[in-house]
């Protein structure tokens, strides 16, 4: 008997967290970080504050996006199993978990004593669910507003420190996250293609076929590795071996991604582009904080 118990209240967690994408939600709380200590070097209360409360954000959001698209999840294989499309957590209290989950995000945020990185938080959020959550049913240039989403997290933090809103070395940060949104959205077009046609969202395949897909994808790979080129002359990165590793990552990731100008593109390779692009965006991040540290 106790050991169903313990093992129903294991699966009801694991709902939770799968329903808030805390993998996801974990990186972005990570941009969050990042954007902080690229204002100050400072492990404080704030900064706890600030990675929590952006994880618990990004969890609300994620969950929103979870209730809102529950009937088109059902329709594809990839996201059939998740907790609200799945009849595992009902839509009534999945839209509840959003809301909590949000607001503790947001309570937290503002705990900072920022009220801007509350309110770009908020902006995240909405962005996310009301814009571009609704856009993707009807238009390809739905990953623009996604994109921005992407972007807006360095800012919550760098805000949260303190940090003038219009710095050029925060903005660097967000514009290298918004261009890695593009070819991020492309990949998993080029992945699950089918499966976004069968759901009905209006993507990009529309109008252009694979190997055009690809070559677009390639350009837009280039131009964040050549925004990266930048990034150290607005001081996001000083350190003279971070910088060398930096420029490293990104010949490794034009290498690997050259095979998207091919006619015939393997679903094998794009996975492999597509972990590769993630872990690159992540070893900036990861090469940011270090930089300020040291």
């Amino acid at each position: 008997m106790n050991s169903s118990v313990k093992i129903e209240e294991v699966s009801i967690i694991k709902d939770l967290f799968d329903l808030g994408k805390y993998r996801i939600s974990i990186s972005v709380a990570i941009t969050a970080v990042a954007g902080y200590l690229l204002y100050e070097i400072k492990f404080d209360l704030n900064l706890f504050l600030t990675f929590f409360g952006t994880m618990l954000m990004s969890m609300g959001a994620a969950s929103f996006n979870h209730w809102q698209e529950r009937n088109l999840d059902s329709l594809m294989e990839r996201t059939k199993k998740r907790p609200i499309a799945s009849g595992r957590i009902n839509q009534q209290k999945g839209f509840a978990i959003s809301s909590v989950l949000s607001l503790m995000g947001m309570l937290l945020l503002l705990g900072t004593g920022e009220l801007v990185a509350m309110l770009v938080g908020l902006v995240t959020l909405l962005f996310y669910n009301v814009v571009y959550t609704p856009m993707k049913k009807v238009s390809n240039l739905a990953v623009l507003p996604g994109a921005i989403v992407g972007g807006l997290p360095p800012l919550i933090g760098w805000a949260a420190a303190g940090g003038y809103f219009y710095a050029p070395a925060i903005w660097a940060l967000a514009l290298f996250l918004f261009l890695w949104q593009m070819p991020h959205f492309w990949l998993l077009l080029l992945l699950f293609d089918d499966q976004y046609a069968k759901a009905g969202y209006v993507m990009l395949n529309r109008w252009l076929n694979r190997a055009q897909i690809g070559r677009v994808t390639f350009v837009w790979i280039v131009s964040l590795a050549s925004l990266a080129l930048i990034v150290p002359f607005y001081g996001v990165i000083d350190n003279r071996y971070t910088q060398i590793i930096f420029f490293l990552s990104e010949i490794v990731l034009l290498y690997n991604a050259r095979f998207l100008l091919e006619k015939k593109l393997e679903r094998k390779r794009i996975r492999k582009t597509f972990m590769y692009i993630n872990i690159y965006v992540l070893l900036v991040l990861i090469l940011i904080i270090i930089d300020k540290i040291i």
